[in-house]
C-alpha cells in the first residue's frame, strides 16, 4: 500500500504556491472585471435604448393627444354644421307645409269655383233650352 501522507512544505514553497494561487485568483478577478465592464456597457446601451423608447412613447402620446384635439375641434365644427342643416331642414319643412296648405286651399277654391260655374252653366242651359249633361262636366 502506498502511503498518502504528504510531506510538509517549507515556507518558501508554500509562499510560492500561494502566490501562484493568488495570481490565478487575480486573473479571474481581472476577467470578471472585464465581463462586468461589458455588462455595464450593455446596461448603458439598454438605458440609451429605453430613453429612445421613452422619447418615442412621449412623441406618440403627444401625437395621439394632438389627434384627439383635432377630432374634438372637427366634431365641434360638425355640430355647428349639423345645427345649421337641422335649421335649414326645419325651414324647408315649414315651407313645404305652407305650400301644401296653400295648395289644398287653392284646390278647394278652384273646386268650389268649378261647382259654381257648373251651376251657372246648368241655369243658362235650362233657360236657353240647350241640353247639357252635368256628369260630363264633373268628370272634367
Amino acid at each position: 500500500m502506498e502511503n498518502n501522507i504528504k510531506k510538509p512544505m517549507d515556507l518558501d514553497t508554500l509562499a510560492v504556491k500561494m502566490d501562484e494561487q493568488f495570481a490565478k485568483v487575480d486573473e479571474k478577478f481581472v476577467k470578471m472585471d472585464e465581463q462586468f465592464a461589458k455588462v455595464d456597457e450593455k446596461f448603458v446601451k439598454m438605458d440609451e435604448q429605453f430613453a429612445k423608447v421613452d422619447e418615442n412613447h412621449e412623441f406618440l402620446a403627444q401625437m395621439v393627444a394632438h389627434g384627439f384635439e383635432k377630432i374634438g375641434t372637427r366634431l365641434d365644427t360638425m355640430d355647428i354644421k349639423f345645427d345649421a342643416i337641422e335649421h335649414n331642414i326645419k325651414a324647408l319643412n315649414s315651407n313645404v307645409n305652407n305650400y301644401l296648405e296653400l295648395s289644398e286651399k287653392r284646390y278647394a277654391e278652384l273646386k268650389q269655383r268649378d261647382a259654381i260655374l257648373a251651376k251657372w252653366l246648368k241655369l243658362v242651359a235650362d233657360k236657353t233650352g240647350v241640353p247639357i249633361d252635368i256628369s260630363q262636366l264633373e268628370k272634367i
